[in-house]
């Protein structure tokens, strides 16, 4: 190993502690040790945001465990192809490593990539059931219209009269410029595909 090992140890909350991660990163040989309190579905982390910027290719990121890298399949198999990409070998103490001149280093990897695909596709899956038994019992989803029927052809009405502007008739109603034009819009559709 040619470059820097770097360390990366995460928990969930403050009431966690990262020393023991720290320890045994440091009896590792990490030469520097990143951290984040946070959980690993979070997609704002500091502190794996600026180890990510230091690493370099030939360099070597060591966890604790797989999971301290991300909280889902997909969200660590995408850092680890990312980081294969780099140049960059991913080690864990349990025993499993990226690095394609090791044993098994190219399998984990491709392995990963499977098993985020398949949690993907059930993830696809499971949302798509919700969808239809929420249709099934009446409901669309989706964020509320912030106006009624009534009210979206009375801003075209007046906006097409030219007794108001779509300035005006958005704070007349409460509501944003992007949202009577996004009404403009789909009224003016809607009125094209019937002719």
């Amino acid at each position: 190993m040619t470059g820097t090992v770097f360390g990366y140890a995460r928990v969930s909350s403050r009431a966690q502690n990262l020393d023991s991660q720290s320890a045994q990163l440091e009896a590792a040989g990490c030469q520097r040790i990143f951290s984040d309190i946070i959980t690993g579905a979070s997609r704002v982390r500091p502190g794996m945001d600026d180890l990510l910027s230091h690493l370099r290719p030939g360099d070597e990121l060591v966890a604790t465990k797989l999971d301290r890298l991300g909280r889902s399949i997909v969200g660590i198999h995408e850092l680890l192809a990312d980081l294969a990409d780099r140049g960059v070998t991913v080690r864990t103490l349990d025993g499993l490593t990226t690095d394609p001149s090791q044993p098994g280093g190219k399998i984990l990897v491709a392995v990963m990539a499977a098993v985020a695909e398949v949690e993907r596709d059930l993830i696809r899956e499971r949302t798509r059931r919700g969808l239809e038994a929420a249709r099934s019992r009446g409901r669309t989803g989706g964020r509320p219209q912030a106006l009624t029927t009534s009210q979206q052809r009375s801003i075209v009405a007046l906006i097409e009269s030219g007794q108001s502007s779509p300035t005006t008739a958005a704070e007349d109603f409460g509501v944003s410029r992007a949202t009577v034009y996004r009404v403009l819009r789909r009224l003016r559709n809607k009125v094209d595909s019937d002719t």
